[in-house]
């Protein structure tokens, strides 16, 4: 199970409503951004379809460090 799954299960667990994630490793690690993208999606989706309950996820995608701006990628 990764990371991501794990804490979407803690949340699932909390009775939390929605969450929001950072891109992981696409920062020192270098991962190809659009790759790391549709991993977390289909992670993200998979457990919605296992999920009876309704949940907003936020996959926040980082653009431009420098200036901070922001994409936000979000399930419902």
């Amino acid at each position: 199970m990764s990371l991501l799954e794990r804490s979407l299960a803690i949340a699932h667990d909390m009775g939390l409503t929605s969450v929001a994630f950072p891109l992981i490793g696409t920062g020192a690690n270098s991962y190809p951004t659009m790759e790391v993208v549709q991993a977390m999606l289909d992670a993200c989706s998979f457990f919605r379809q296992k999920s009876s309950r309704n949940k907003r996820i936020f996959i926040v995608v980082w653009r431009n460090a420098a200036s901070k701006k922001q994409v936000l990628v979000f399930l419902h």
